[in-house]
């Protein structure tokens, strides 16, 4: 890809990511400066976020199925705008929005992007040439014979009365997301908007608003690779594309709004269309946006994107939200048809019965008020309509087993939010769910209904004991520390590579109120970022060469979100540790903080008496290694055998046999206390191999451990009788007392 580049010579070579290729030079005589690099501007090149103000017309409502569709593509001599003797061979190709050309045809991006929305004129002049005019540039092209010259100018006069003519855009309005990045090779910032499912580049602001582009990105084979604080790649087949954002903050949200580009490029809008098709499902069931592409396949509602992250942070035992343009395998006939049948409106009836004025959603609202609203409305039950039954399970059963028998959804629904037991007996032999019921009866929608919503955790359901649902979010606010940790950007799997210490970030971090916050420097007053006590799932405790600080530990969150944080004081990540799990463990299971733990959190568990609804409940995973130098404090086999013993014992069967003066010979010390070591961390973790470990560096360890057990390897009960085969001068009552010993 080339930058059109203002150039007082032919020589002028630049490029994109080099400096070694020739630009053309689209300036005008009287604008043109020295160099490329003078086009960086002053004061204006800075990072802005604008509104929406032209440089980007919608594409066309007819070019849905390809909005790339090429009209015309060929060879075109092109001159130069400052009135230079020679032309410049191009590679053209005009689609219903744009004119871009090329350096060659196997190019993937262009020179230069040219809106057909913004061309003013078409015109032929002189022999073979024609003129492609805009508000304040005229481009002059030169086709090898009259009809291809002819042929180029009717296509371009189509294309722009076309664009004038037309008004109709596609989708929600979505403004784009704007602003200037710098691009690795060159030293000017680009003016860079995301929109929609491309990205265009652009030299400046002044370009992008009369619609003159160096090139488009499609996203559908884009992806995005976070490198440094403020640096984050664009890859994709034919480029990768390194880009620097002004701050660390600022490069998240060019990250997130690229990912939503891409999300965008791969979605397929025939299932929103259809789930659209019925009125009420075009506003959000929550905040009444306009075209909510989500959905909570469970609650039946659609929802908008931000209201889809609130569900997701209540987690998908409550909501499974899952994209009506991304997620086409989840989309069976039969949910299309439910979500048609039931609709925002309907189902509102129930979920939003009994809101007030005072808190009801409004598209504009903040993320804050969001969080409020949706957990009380669906994990809460807040302002559901009460069924009459409520309160008599036997009578919910009851009516639940007759209503999946008709086409009601609608009182299904209402009965198992207000606390039908979906697994309950029918009573009858052949059908013994309501689910089974449903399908046996003809009645696909309430089987689909029903199947999503057998672990559903219904509104105010009780938790087991002391884990009620007001206990289990409790924070414990006396909890305070702050200090300097090292932090990677958050991220939405787990951890398997080695992280080093390049990829972390000094971050000023404090915990205070029941909210782990993190802050670019100890003097700024508004937080990176920040965790309520709440949000935290588990506290995860890393081994010390897992990354490149000795010591780290992961924060998971319940949206689905993990954070790694880690430092060299070994202090300060023991206090770290011990504050955060203090702040988010309830004070009934604070008896877990007394374990050596490696993971602690919540989880969800079924016990023996009801195998269908969980429960929640709190684990820590204990340290793997040994707690004492007692047998029963070793980790054992299946056959309760300690594994240090069954591990040394097989590779010396193996390996040892015929090695001489076996248990006898002392191995290197170094070598056997580092095996001693690994052992007492975590015996299951090594695996003995010939030619890695020696003989006797293993039978001495296996020697050591016996010296060190200390109870001894005999019961109290038959260590007197092993004592007294050392009195006994014949082999064979020797051997029978050890045979009954054992």
């Amino acid at each position: 890809m080339f930058l059109p580049v203002p150039s007082q010579r032919r020589g002028c070579y630049s490029s994109l990511c080099s400096d070694d290729e020739l630009l053309d030079d689209d300036e005008p005589i009287t604008n043109r400066r020295d160099s490329w690099q003078d086009y960086s501007g002053t004061g204006t090149q800075e990072s802005l976020y604008l509104p929406f103000s032209g440089g980007l017309p919608p594409p066309l409502k007819d070019c849905v199925v390809n909005q790339c569709a090429v009209i015309k593509m060929g060879w075109l001599d092109k001159n130069p705008p400052q009135g230079a003797l020679y032309y410049q061979r191009r590679w053209v190709k005009l689609d219903v929005d744009y004119l871009r050309y090329f350096d060659n045809e196997k190019e993937v991006y262009s020179k230069r992007i040219i809106s057909t929305a913004f061309v003013t004129k078409v015109a032929c002049v002189g022999e073979l040439k024609f003129e492609v005019i805009t508000n304040n540039r005229t481009f002059l092209f030169r086709a090898e014979n009259e009809v291809e010259r002819n042929d180029w100018v009717a296509d371009l006069l189509d294309c722009t009365r076309v664009r004038r003519n037309s008004s109709v855009t596609l989708g929600s309005p979505v403004r784009p997301y704007q602003g200037y990045l710098e691009l690795r090779g060159l030293r000017s910032k680009l003016y860079t908007v995301v929109a929609s499912d491309k990205v265009f580049l652009y030299k400046n602001m002044e370009d992008y608003r009369i619609g003159l582009g160096i090139t488009s990105i499609d996203m559908n084979v884009g992806s995005i690779k976070d490198t440094d604080r403020r640096t984050f790649e664009l890859i994709t087949p034919y480029r990768i594309f390194c880009f620097t954002a002004e701050s660390e903050q600022v490069k998240e949200q060019w990250v997130e709004a690229m990912r939503t580009a891409i999300g965008e490029a791969l979605s397929n809008s025939e299932v929103a269309e259809r789930i659209w098709a019925e009125s009420s499902n075009g506003s959000c069931a929550d905040c009444c946006a306009a075209s909510p592409d989500w959905a909570s396949i469970n609650l039946c509602v659609v929802v908008c994107k931000r209201c889809a992250g609130e569900h997701r942070g209540m987690g998908p035992s409550i909501s499974k939200i899952r994209s009506l343009k991304m997620d086409r395998k989840v989309w069976t006939e039969d949910l299309i048809q439910l979500f048609l049948l039931l609709g925002n409106e309907r189902v509102n009836s129930f979920w939003a019965a009994n809101v007030p004025p005072s808190e009801a959603l409004v598209p504009s609202s903040c993320s804050e008020d969001r969080r409020g609203f949706i957990n009380n409305k669906y994990r809460q039950g807040k302002y559901r309509k009460y069924h009459p039954l409520y309160g008599n399970q036997r009578e919910l059963n009851n009516a639940l087993c007759i209503n999946v028998q008709c086409s009601d959804v609608l009182e299904t629904l209402s009965l198992v939010f207000c606390g039908a037991d979906v697994n309950c007996s029918t009573g009858v032999a052949t059908c013994p769910s309501p689910c089974s019921l449903a399908a046996a009866h003809g009645q696909p929608l309430q089987a689909q209904f029903l199947s999503l919503n057998l672990n559903t955790e219904l509104p105010h359901s009780e938790l087991d004991g002391a884990m009620a649902t007001v206990q289990h979010y409790a924070p414990s606010p006396s909890v305070c520390y702050n200090g300097f940790l090292y932090k990677t950007g958050s991220m939405a799997r787990a951890i398997t590579e080695h992280k080093g210490k390049e990829e972390f970030s000094r971050r000023w971090c404090t915990l205070n109120d029941g909210c782990f916050s993190y802050y670019e420097s100890d003097k700024n007053a508004s937080p990176n970022g920040m965790l309520k006590a709440t949000e935290i799932v588990c506290l995860a405790v890393n081994p010390s060469v897992k990354h490149g600080y000795d010591c780290t530990f992961e924060l998971y969150s319940d949206s689905d979100r993990l954070y790694l944080f880690g430092t060299d004081d070994p202090e300060s990540h023991r206090e770290w540790v011990k504050s955060i799990a203090k702040t988010f463990i309830p004070a009934n299971a604070e008896p877990l903080l007394k374990l050596g733990f490696e993971r602690i959190g919540r989880l969800k568990y079924k016990d023996g008496l009801n195998l269908q609804t969980p429960k929640v409940g709190w684990f820590a995973l204990s340290a793997a290694g040994s707690d004492g130098n007692t047998l029963s404090q070793q980790q054992l086999t299946d056959t309760d055998i300690p594994v240090i013993v069954h591990s040394c014992i097989g590779y010396i069967t193996q390996c040892g046999l015929t090695s001489e003066g076996i248990y006898r010979k002392s191995g290197v010390t170094s070598r056997v206390a580092a095996l001693c070591e690994t052992f007492r961390r975590d015996a299951r973790s090594i695996c003995l191999r010939e030619g890695v470990h020696q003989v006797d560096d293993v039978s001495n360890t296996l020697k050591r451990f016996f010296r060190d057990v200390e109870a001894g390897l005999f019961t109290i009960e038959a260590s007197s009788a092993w004592l007294s085969t050392v009195a006994l001068q014949e082999d064979s009552e020797t051997m029978g007392l050890s045979t009954r010993g054992c």
